[in-house]
């Protein structure tokens, strides 16, 4: 009777959890793969708060540990704002429920606000969550990161620094100046001409031992030896001779990539 009065009141909502792994390979009815459920209540003054109150249960203990809960209560909330314009969470935990408290605490970045003693229960918030996608999101963003830091001098690595923690804040991440932006451009240019250079002086610091390697050598009392240097001295050769177009290359690639970054995660100011 209660289900079926949350089903059909407008201010709440009830989804049963699956688990589709709890069969193996078995094709089994979906009352076999039911691990538990979930609940959302809009609470009052919903149109002012947007606040929707969220509660959660896995009752087969062997459904628990699989991140069940966590994806449903991810859902849920996406749900929730796409459907009723939702903004704030809150979960109430039982004191004592620590299970409960790091998935709402730790895995959902939920936090608590206050313990009410006569109920003996945590209350716990979170305002705007991000949606499902959001740790793809935060694991792109730290990966574009890294690659940016490789072609930046050490000087930029504190003025990328983020808090390194899920979820990511809402973009941008990072504020710049008009300035930064075009000096990191220029800076990530420096770094490629810099590695073009060394990889240049490395290729003709071979070259030059190669060749006083060959002369050292007899070419009549070693011909294979000596056709095997020379054939390495044409690479490297011809490697160097395309470094310049790689060069331009590379600087592209960085450019492409430090505009859609910049795009993306960071503030620009025009101080």
């Amino acid at each position: 009777a209660v289900q079926a009065k949350w089903i059909s009141s407008p201010s709440s909502g009830a989804f049963v959890i699956l688990d589709k792994t709890a069969a193996g390979d078995k094709k089994v009815d979906a009352l076999d793969e039911m691990a538990g459920d979930i609940n959302f209540f809009l609470c009052p003054n919903f149109p002012e708060t947007r606040e929707v109150e969220l509660s959660v249960m896995i009752a087969e203990k062997s459904c628990r540990g699989k991140g069940l809960a966590t994806e449903a209560l991810q859902l849920t909330m996406d749900f929730c704002k796409r459907a009723y314009g939702a903004w704030r969470f809150v979960a109430k935990v039982k004191q004592g429920n620590t299970p409960s408290l790091k998935l709402f605490s730790t895995k959902l970045g939920f936090q608590e606000e206050k313990f009410e003693p006569t109920f003996q229960h945590h209350l716990l918030a979170l305002d705007n969550p991000p949606s499902p996608s959001s740790r793809k999101t935060f694991r792109r963003f730290r990966q574009e990161r890294a690659r940016i830091l490789d072609l930046l001098p050490e000087t930029w690595h504190s003025k990328l620094s983020f808090e390194n923690k899920y979820p990511l804040p809402p973009s941008p991440v990072i504020s710049l100046s008009r300035e930064e932006c075009k000096d990191m451009i220029e800076g990530s240019n420096k770094t490629i001409d810099e590695q073009t250079a060394k990889q240049k002086e490395n290729a003709l610091s071979a070259i030059s031992k190669l060749e006083e390697k060959l002369r050292a050598l007899d070419e009549s009392k070693k011909p294979a030896e000596v056709r095997k240097i020379r054939n390495v001295i044409r690479r490297l050769e011809k490697r160097g001779a395309g470094m310049r177009r790689k060069n331009e290359e590379m600087k592209a690639a960085a450019v492409g990539l430090l505009e859609g970054f910049l795009k993306t995660y960071v503030e620009v100011s025009e101080k």
